[in-house]
C-alpha cells in the first residue's frame, strides 16, 4: 500500500530526542514501538497550516520576547497553543475512548511528548533557547494533529455513512459544533490517498518486531502507505498469528535487488508490478 515516493529514506533514529524535528517527521517512519501516530504525519506543513489557521494557530508567528533577564513566547501566542493543545488532546481522548475497534489495543506511552513539555510555556535564559523549544513544541503538536487523525480513522468504521460515526461521538460529548467544523473542512479528517507520510512495519515476532501490527488494516483502509519489512524466515508463523497479512506476502519471482545509495538499506516500490524491492549494499550479506 505504497505512497508516490519512489526511493524511501533510510531508517531514523526512532527516539524523540532526537527525530522529533519537522524534517525528520516527513520521511516515511520505520515504527518499532507504540507509535502508530505518526503514520498518518501530512506530507507537508501547508497542509496543517490551513487548519492551524482557523483556531489563530500561526506556525510562522514565533514571537520571542525578553521577560525581565529571562526569553519568552509572546503570551498571545501561548494562550493560543495552550487552547489547541487542550482541544486536541480531548478530542483525541473523546474518540479512543470510544472506538470499539480490535485494532486500538495498545497502550500509549509518553513515547512522543506533548507540546507543553516541549518548553514553549517556560522560559529560557536566551532567545535561541526559547525559539528551539517553540519549534520542537510546534512539531510535537503535528504528532498531536496526526493522532487525531489516526482517532477519526479508528472511530470510521464505515466511511459511506453520514454523517460519519467520529462527528457523531464528538456532538454527544459536547465538542462545539464549530470545532467539529473545522475538523471536517480540513486534512485532519481527510483520508483520501497521497496525504500522509505511511511508516515501515516489521510484523516479526520479538524484539525486531513492530509493536502495532494489527492496526495495519486501519492504516490501509485510511489510505496510508504501509511498507512492510518481511524476514526472510519465519513468514509462514507470521501469517498464522496476523492472517489478514497473508495477502501482503511478497512474490519471490517479483523481488528484486537494487543497489543502495549509501551503506544502509533502501526501499523502492515498482508501481508497475506493485511491488516491494529491497536494496542493499554490494558488501552486505543479503538478508
Amino acid at each position: 500500500h505504497a505512497s508516490d515516493i519512489e526511493f524511501l529514506p533510510t531508517i531514523p533514529n526512532n527516539d524523540p530526542p532526537y527525530n522529533l524535528q519537522g524534517r525528520e517527521l516527513r520521511r516515511a517512519i520505520w515504527v518499532t514501538e507504540r507509535c502508530p501516530e505518526l503514520a498518518y504525519m501530512l506530507k507537508r506543513y501547508h497542509s496543517e497550516s490551513a487548519f492551524l489557521a482557523t483556531v489563530q494557530v500561526n506556525p510562522k508567528d514565533i514571537a520571542i520576547k525578553r521577560s525581565g533577564s529571562r526569553w519568552v513566547l509572546d503570551n498571545r501566542v501561548v494562550e493560543a497553543w495552550t487552547r489547541l493543545e487542550r482541544n486536541l488532546l480531548y478530542v483525541i481522548d473523546t474518540l479512543l475512548e470510544a472506538s470499539s475497534s480490535v485494532e486500538y489495543c495498545f497502550p500509549f506511552d509518553p513515547f512522543w511528548p506533548n507540546p507543553s513539555e516541549c518548553g514553549y510555556r517556560n522560559d529560557w535564559a536566551d532567545a535561541y533557547g526559547a525559539r528551539r523549544a517553540a519549534y520542537r513544541s510546534l512539531d510535537a503538536c503535528r504528532v498531536l494533529l496526526a493522532r487525531c487523525t489516526m482517532a477519526i480513522a479508528l472511530a470510521t468504521p464505515d466511511p459511506s455513512v453520514r454523517p460519519p460515526l467520529w462527528v457523531k461521538i464528538l456532538l454527544e460529548h459536547g465538542v462545539p459544533a464549530a470545532w467539529i467544523e473545522h475538523f471536517q473542512s480540513s486534512l485532519l479528517a481527510d483520508l483520501s490517498s497521497d496525504l500522509r507520510v505511511g511508516a515501515y512495519i516489521s510484523p516479526a515476532e520479538g524484539e525486531s518486531g513492530t509493536k502495532w501490527v494489527e492496526h495495519i488494516p486501519c492504516l490501509v483502509s485510511a489510505n496510508v502507505p504501509v511498507y512492510i519489512h518481511w524476514p526472510a524466515k519465519g513468514r509462514d508463523s507470521i501469517v498464522r498469528k496476523y492472517p489478514f497479512l497473508h495477502q501482503y506476502l511478497p512474490v519471490p519471482d517479483l523481488i528484486v535487488d537494487i543497489p543502495s545509495f549509501d551503506h544502509q538499506y533502501c526501499f523502492r516500490w515498482d508501481k508497475l508490478t506493485g511491488t516491494a524491492i529491497q536494496g542493499q549494499p554490494a558488501l552486505r550479506p543479503a538478508i
